[in-house]
Order: structure tokens, then sequence, then C-alpha cells
């Protein structure tokens, strides 16, 4: 399994083999992904190409 590191990085115990990736670590939040859609703004530089597609047409964090 490969996991990317976020800024409160620890080693974690799991019956599978982990590779953490080195990576440039960028704070995003899904809650802020949410209040953007919300509020109508662009997430375009927040998510890739294909998470904002799926994110739109399964409307998990839809306008209210």
């Amino acid at each position: 399994i490969f996991c990317l590191k976020r800024d409160k990085y620890k080693e974690i115990k799991s019956d599978y083999k982990i590779i953490f990736l080195d990576n440039r670590i960028i704070e995003i939040s899904s809650k802020e992904i949410r209040e953007r859609i919300k509020n109508g703004l662009p997430i375009d530089f927040m998510v890739t190409k294909e998470v904002k597609e799926y994110i739109l047409k399964n409307k998990l964090y839809k306008k209210f």
C-alpha cells in the first residue's frame, strides 16, 4: 500500500506493508472543499480533474 504523508505524519501499525512516499504537503481539508462547493467556488486547484468529476457526478457535496 502506498501512502502520502500529512502534516501530522506518524508511524502506523498494519498487517499490510505500507510505503510512505515523499511528497509536498499541501493543507487541504474536505471541509474546505465542501464549503467551496456549497458557496459555488472552484475546487480545480484543490483536487484532480477525476476527483472533481467524481464529486460532482455523485453529488457528494451538493450545494444546499
